[in-house]
């Protein structure tokens, strides 16, 4: 199968990222994503657009396929109108058919009212936009009727640490339980502060045992629920290194029961390369985090009918797009001698000023043992899209 590129969805007048695919179990494909506006830009609106923790104006949608991808329908909310300021949502069918969407969600204030409320956290201000973010918490909503309507939607304790960011789904284990994985959100880790030049000391991203914020790196870690979903309060750290900040984690049960995740990385040497951990005990105890020789990020993994494991990323050097790379020995090596490159233009040439709008790729198998992935990326005319390709791994 030679690769073939569809459009998901696009509106020249919104930003749209973050795609995440799931099954219903009818059958029908669901695609959620973040949306906001496009601004024109002047005085009061240096940007024409804003990522989703820093905009009031994002909310999270689904769009659907029952011809596994060929045409979609017009996106709806998810869950509500009233749920704004969310980031990329994620999408998990559970095998009672319960789908669940999982993010992080920001608040937002006027710069007067946040000046009242000294116990806000996580607060970015954003002038000459007139408010100010700060941490709202991460959240699950559950539809019981195949991503028609949200009806059950609850918070995620992610303590000790204390934001919780996620742009893969939960997965599902044999007993049942539920594992979320997460890292810290912004600006609870250190180079977002030195990036954003924002004034004041970086956070970190947990509470010692006397309510402080402890400043370091931030760890990767999951959120477990032990009833389908319905309550979170617990957690489990999987990767932690003194020297890197980890995000963005993206994991994956293999048929032989090995829990892989993957892990975009920020750190000031050798950074873009996705690190790795592995459990070989339903996620009781982890492996010491490992560089993988894959530049990109962040990933999804997905477990090929052949058996072997395909990651695909985003890759935000030349040449700009999405990448892919096979390992046929559970995670242990990968195939960089036949790597993927499954786009490398989804960027227009304006000198590169925003060489960020790319990736996050998500993949489902196709009947055939094909794969489809969704990603997100500028389309010639530089409009932001959520877009789709159909492929085949290397034999």
């Amino acid at each position: 199968m030679p690769y073939r590129h569809i459009t998901i969805f696009r509106d020249r007048h919104r930003y749209v990222m973050g795609p995440c695919l799931a099954v219903c179990k009818n059958g029908d494909w669901l695609c959620s994503f973040a949306m906001s506006v496009m601004r024109e830009v002047g005085a009061m609106s240096p940007l024409p657009f804003l990522h989703p923790p820093l905009d009031p104006e994002y909310r999270n949608y689904v769009t659907r396929s029952r011809d596994q991808g060929r045409t979609w329908s017009a996106p709806r909310v998810l869950p509500g109108y009233d749920w704004f300021g969310g980031d990329v949502p994620a999408l998990c069918t559970l095998a009672n058919g319960d789908i669940l969407a999982s993010h992080y969600r920001r608040e937002f204030h006027s710069p007067e009212a946040a000046a009242l409320m000294p116990d806000l956290r996580g607060v970015v201000r954003l002038p000459p936009y007139p408010w100010v973010a700060s941490h709202g918490g991460t959240y699950v909503h559950r539809s019981v009727d195949q991503g028609k309507t949200w009806r059950e939607s609850v918070q995620v304790n992610t303590h000790p640490y204390v934001s919780g960011y996620g742009r893969s789904p939960a997965v599902e284990m044999p007993d049942g339980a539920l594992l979320l994985p997460l890292a810290a959100a912004d600006p609870f880790f250190d180079i977002f502060y030195r990036e954003s030049g924002l004034e004041g000391e970086p956070l970190g991203n947990e509470w010692d045992e006397h309510g402080r914020i402890v400043k370091g790196k931030s760890a990767a870690f999951v959120a477990i629920s032990r009833d389908g979903g319905r309550t979170w309060n617990e957690t489990r750290a999987i990767a932690r290194m003194h020297e890197v900040n980890f995000h963005e984690p993206a994991l994956v049960r293999l048929a032989s029961g090995r829990l892989i995740c993957q892990l975009r990385t920020e750190h000031s040497e050798g950074g873009g390369y996705l690190f790795q951990v592995v459990s070989d005990d339903d996620g009781e105890t982890w492996s010491e985090p490992k560089r993988t020789p894959l530049w990109g990020y962040p990933a999804h993994i997905v477990q090929l009918p052949d058996g072997r494991i395909l990651s695909v990323y985003g890759h935000r050097r030349k040449p700009y797009g999405i990448k892919a790379c096979v390992s046929d020995d559970d995670g242990a090596s990968w195939d960089m001698e036949h790597e993927l490159t499954i786009r490398d233009d989804l960027l227009i040439d304006r000198e590169l000023m925003f060489p960020y709008n790319l990736g996050y790729p998500t993949a489902l198998i196709l009947d055939d043992g094909g794969v489809f992935t969704a990603y997100w990326g500028e389309d010639a005319d530089g409009t932001t899209t959520i877009q789709g390709t159909y492929f085949r791994p290397p034999a």
